[in-house]
């Protein structure tokens, strides 16, 4: 499972809230992680990776074989 979130370092956040009203719940790496453990998942199973910028980050959850 791939799941996608705004880091804090967003250099857009400001424009995007004050000009499209659109306001998203930033997150770092370690609330990722924090959040995939206590939905269940085996901490050996998370990943967390991002783009070059570290805007965007993605939560990798792994089954396990």
């Amino acid at each position: 499972m791939i799941i996608g979130n705004f880091s804090r370092r967003n250099p857009s956040r400001k424009m995007m809230e004050v000009l499209s009203d659109w306001y998203l719940n930033y997150r770092t790496e370690y609330d990722l992680i924090r959040m995939a453990i206590e939905a269940g998942a085996d901490e050996d199973h998370i990943k967390v990776d991002h783009e070059p910028l570290g805007v965007n980050l993605f939560l990798t959850i792994r089954n396990p074989v």
